[in-house]
């Protein structure tokens, strides 16, 4: 019969220590029902990338650079540095000659800075300058180069951004169930709404890569 106070003992500082997890468990789920019940929604509308600059996208990732593209009309141009390491690597530019070459499998295009006349295969080519400067930087035309490199090229101007589909990568479409549907720039509703499925007239959502 000695031990019989020590056994209920026991049982009294587990029964305690059960009542007092019960109580934070209980406590927890009242905060989380709370949040879930009243979420603070975030009704502002920014563009994708809200930065004011026109950004790079290759094969759905988005390139860092300090060389924005320039969108001149519909040409579009990339900075020579951020084409050879994105986008086609076969590249290099002769200082002697002032030309930018670029090498396919079947094609050798030659393009004069700032020259409308190209040399593809040494047949002569006439196009918008598909090689120029600006600020000092060497740019290239995707527009005028996608047809030798099997590119597909789009400048989305509402968010400000040059889209390039790779050779074997296409872009493909996802559709929004209802016209209700918005996508934000983060998981949950604090995040601004960066598209909208009713403002695209059948609720398709890019996707690229």
């Amino acid at each position: 019969m000695a031990r019989l106070p020590a056994f209920r003992l026991t049982n009294k500082r587990r029964f305690a220590a059960f009542l007092t997890t019960a109580a934070a468990a209980a406590a927890a789920a009242a905060v989380i029902a709370a949040s879930l019940s009243s979420p603070s929604v975030n009704g502002d509308e920014v563009s994708l990338f809200a930065d004011g600059r026109v950004s790079l996208v290759v094969g759905g990732s988005l390139i860092a650079s300090e060389k924005d593209p320039i969108v001149i009309g519909d040409g579009i141009y990339v900075e020579l540095g951020a084409f050879i390491g994105n986008i086609h690597a076969h590249a290099y530019y002769e200082e002697a000659y002032a030309t930018v070459s670029v090498t396919t499998r079947d094609s050798l295009i030659r393009m004069g800075v700032g020259e409308a006349e190209v040399k593809v295969n040494l047949n002569p080519v006439r196009a918008a300058p598909p090689a120029m400067e600006s600020g000092g930087d060497l740019y290239v035309s995707l527009t005028f180069l996608s047809e030798y490199l099997g590119l597909e090229v789009a400048f989305l101007e509402g968010n400000g951004v040059v889209a390039v589909d790779l050779a074997g990568r296409k872009g493909t479409a996802a559709k929004a169930a209802f016209s209700t549907v918005a996508m934000r720039a983060g998981a949950g509703f604090r995040h601004p709404i960066v598209h909208r499925a009713a403002d695209s007239g059948g609720y398709d959502l890019a996707v690229y890569g």
